[in-house]
C-alpha cells in the first residue's frame, strides 16, 4: 500500500513532535510552531529520498563498514543545511522529485538491496545528527523517516 507524502511528512512530523528542539540550532531551541514542524519532517524525508534516488544502494553494500557513500554523505549534508536554515525546506515538488527518483531506483532493486539502502541511509542520518542531538531521540526519529520513505516509494 502506498503512501503519500502528505501523509509520510506527517507521521515523521508528529514523531519529531515535542522533540523538535533536538534538531534546532543552539540559539533557537524555544517554540516550533506546527509549520516549521512540517518543514523539518520534509526535509529529513526529501534526504532520505535522494540518498535512494542517487542509487547508494551499490556504495551502502561496498563500504558498509566505511563510508556510506557520497551519496548518503550529501543527502546528508543537505539535511543538516535544512535543519540550520542555510537552505529552504523542500517544496512539494522537490519532494514528489525526490520520490519518483527513489521509486524508479526501489523498482529495480531487490527487497534486500532495499533494506540494506534503508539500514545505510539511517545510520549515516543518525550518526550525522547526534553529534548535536539525543541519540535515542534521533535514532527513533530516522527509523520513523526510513519506514515513510520506502513506504512511499514502494
Amino acid at each position: 500500500m502506498k503512501t503519500t507524502l502528505d501523509n509520510a511528512r506527517t507521521a515523521i512530523a508528529q514523531e519529531i513532535g515535542s522533540d523538535a528542539a533536538e534538531f534546532t540550532p543552539q540559539g533557537e531551541k524555544n517554540f516550533v510552531a506546527a509549520a516549521a514542524l512540517a518543514g523539518m519532517a520534509g526535509s529529513f524525508l526529501y534526504a532520505f529520498l535522494k540518498a535512494v534516488a542517487n542509487k547508494a544502494v551499490a556504495k551502502a553494500e561496498e563500504r558498509i563498514g566505511e563510508s556510506v557513500g557520497d551519496a548518503i554523505g550529501e543527502a546528508c549534508k543537505d539535511l543538516l543545511k535544512r535543519l540550520h536554515h542555510e537552505k529552504p525546506s523542500p517544496t512539494n515538488e522537490e519532494l514528489e522529485q525526490a520520490r519518483a527518483g527513489a521509486a524508479a531506483n526501489a523498482n529495480t532493486l531487490t527487497p534486500a538491496q532495499l533494506a540494506a539502502i534503508r539500514d545505510a541511509v539511517t545510520a549515516a542520518m543518525t550518526a550525522a545528527l547526534s553529534k548535536q542531538s539525543d541519540p535515542e531521540i534521533t535514532r527513533r526519529v530516522v527509523e520513523t523517516v526510513g519506514q515513510q520513505a520506502i513506504l512511499s516509494v514502494t
